[in-house]
């Protein structure tokens, strides 16, 4: 007697560690699988948001390094030039282009009536006439710098952010105000509607805009989308060539540009994706072995069943149901951690998606699925089992 109950005893202890790794391994998994939905999410989020600006279809080539005094004069050429090919719709030059912090910063800027104490600190963008037409910015009140106006030298522009932050709710109240700007006097004319200059992973910065009649930093050349972008890439670099022959051609796409920003949220959703499905791939191979060892140990039920009746369906749900509770053990542990995690994670965006069902019921459906059909595989065999052969098993 004493015998039969240390093995009862030590197979019962084995038995309970077994189940404990088992729902560790589905804990796990779930935190994995819920976080990699996050992340995945969060990265769509952002991918697909409306960003308020039109980086679609743009090339942009880094300004030369090397200027003279013509520098002006061989822009406009080059600039003509390039229109004249008709799979170019703009040509715009800046001193930023979406998809990073504009470098151009400026502090204590207010209106006259304000006092020295009362400026802030505003990010700056020089531009020329085209840049808010190539990029597609919205103009909520005032007007676009334009030829048509004399003095655009003398004028600015701001982004809601930055016309808010100089104390206008009613932005028409803004327009033609005098601002105090690098040593000198601007006048408003405008207000754009913000956009993203930067990923959705930082805050919109409050921004200026003045006009340049010519700057080499960035050209922005808004084309016709064609399958056939080599042969405008082509053309450009010939006239690259003729016009800044001393300066190397370089460019890139303005998309591909802009999707660098979240090459660290990329890179976390692959990460997140790999280690969920190695989670999820041992949680398979311990619930394998569990559910073999138990289909084991209860041949003989089964075959008792069997011969009272019931069907190879019912025996399959009586130890189906036996490793679903496991995972109900696991699913409030592993999703109540993923969720303090992914929250803290997701914090960090200032332009982020809400944690809604689907965050609590996918990893559930998806580890049940993955569950059932394992546990089918190993049980099928058994419960197919002639009855006359499970009653004789020891």
């Amino acid at each position: 007697m004493t015998i039969i109950k240390g093995k009862f005893s030590k197979q019962s202890k084995e038995l309970v560690l077994r189940k404990s790794l088992v729902i560790f391994q589905f804990i796990t998994s779930f935190i994995l699988i819920s976080g990699t939905l996050v992340v995945y999410k969060q990265i769509i989020f952002m991918e697909d948001y409306d960003l308020g600006v039109d980086i679609n279809d743009v090339i942009v080539l880094p300004g030369p390094d090397i200027l003279d005094s013509t520098y002006t004069e061989t822009f406009n050429a080059f600039k003509e030039e390039l229109l004249r090919n008709p799979n170019i719709i703009k040509v715009s030059t800046s001193t930023a282009v979406p998809g990073r912090k504009a470098a151009w910063n400026a502090g204590g800027i207010r209106l006259l009536s304000q006092t020295v104490d009362e400026g802030n600190q505003y990010r700056v963008i020089g531009t020329d006439f085209d840049f808010v037409k190539l990029y597609g910015l919205s103009v909520v009140e005032g007007r676009n710098f334009s030829p048509e106006y004399g003095m655009n030298d003398q004028t600015v522009l701001f982004n809601e952010t930055g016309v808010k932050l100089l104390g206008f709710i009613d932005y028409k109240e803004a327009l033609d105000k005098q601002i105090f700007f690098w040593g000198d006097t601007f006048r408003i004319v405008g207000v754009l509607k913000n956009y993203h200059q930067q990923g959705l992973n930082e805050v919109q910065d409050p921004l200026i805009f003045r006009f340049y009649e010519s700057l080499s930093a960035y050209y922005s050349i808004k084309h016709l989308h064609t399958a056939d972008i080599q042969t405008t890439l082509t053309y450009i670099q010939e006239e690259w060539n003729l016009f800044f022959s001393k300066n190397p051609f370089e460019y890139f796409f303005l998309d591909d540009y802009y999707k660098e920003q979240y090459k660290d949220e990329f890179q976390f959703g692959i990460v997140f994706g790999t280690f969920s499905f190695l989670a999820i791939f041992i949680a398979c191979l311990g619930l394998f072995g569990l559910s073999s060892y138990t289909t084991v140990q209860r041949t003989k039920e089964i075959g008792i069943r069997k011969v009272l009746g019931a069907s190879v369906l019912k025996s399959i749900l009586l130890l189906v149901r036996y490793f679903v509770y496991q995972i109900l053990i696991a699913a409030p542990f592993g999703l109540v951690t993923s969720y303090l995690i992914m929250s803290s994670w997701i914090e960090n965006f200032p332009f982020r998606i809400s944690i809604g069902w689907w965050f609590f019921l996918i990893p559930v459906l998806i580890i049940l699925i993955i569950a059932v059909f394992t546990v089918i595989i190993q049980v099928f065999k058994t419960a197919n089992v002639n009855p006359a052969e499970s009653l004789r098993y020891e």
